[in-house]
């Protein structure tokens, strides 16, 4: 029943992605000589951005992904390099490929962008939905670990099943790495490799926020 009205409240944040549009995806991968060793001082100097193949996901072999269950693979994108590049979490010194992808057809995903803020003041059904969609932008971004268990990935991937079953072509939401958005689409063939390059990552950061600090309590003396 939830997702039902998930389903239905989607119609309103529907949005067109036109054929032509472009994004970016990056890959933690290059071709190199087979004779330089990736340790090898300047080794990046004698890199090449990595195939276009390379730069999407196979048809048949897909890991388990916010979007995509496994087995069925989803290309996940983003609106500009670097936010493509932070999704990645590359480590520092790493070579990445950055391939700008665009679309060869119009697509319509959900954006689920559209609602930024959660109020618990006003109830009425409108606020109510809009929380409930706030919260679904939230939820996609979330970071995950490589040891997360499958179940983890649960509410992102249902709502998504939902979104692909009323006949949406992706998803749209923000990312919590960088200042972009994240386009997730069903069909790999929605979008080409236009052109690739490389990046060398020259730093790896992170930001912090403190929730609440707790002091450590004495016992008196005896």
């Amino acid at each position: 029943m939830i997702f039902g009205a998930v389903a239905e409240s989607s119609k309103s944040r529907a949005t067109k992605l036109t054929k032509g549009s472009k994004f970016r995806r990056a890959q933690e991968a290059c071709k190199r000589d087979s004779s330089i060793h990736h340790h090898e001082l300047f080794a990046h100097e004698d890199s090449r951005p990595a195939p276009p193949k390379r730069m999407k996901p196979l048809p048949y072999s897909a890991h388990e992904g916010r979007v995509n269950p496994k087995g069925i693979p989803c290309l996940y994108m983003a609106t500009d390099n670097n936010t493509a590049m932070t999704e990645v979490c590359p480590q520092a010194a790493s070579i990445l490929t950055v391939a700008k992808m665009v679309l060869t057809c119009d697509v319509i995903v959900v954006d689920c962008t559209c609602d930024s803020s959660f109020e618990l003041k006003d109830e009425t059904p409108e606020r109510l939905e809009r929380n409930a969609w706030y919260c679904i932008n939230e939820a996609f971004p979330l970071p995950s670990l490589k040891e997360d268990a499958l179940a983890d990935y649960a509410p992102t991937q249902y709502p998504a099943g939902v979104f692909r079953e009323s006949g949406f072509g992706g998803i749209m939401y923000r990312s919590a790495v960088g200042s972009g958005n994240n386009v997730a689409l069903f069909d790999l063939k929605a979008a080409r490799v236009s052109g690739r390059q490389l990046h060398d990552g020259k730093k790896s950061s992170i930001e912090f926020k403190r929730l609440r600090w707790i002091p450590v309590r004495r016992r008196n003396p005896r």
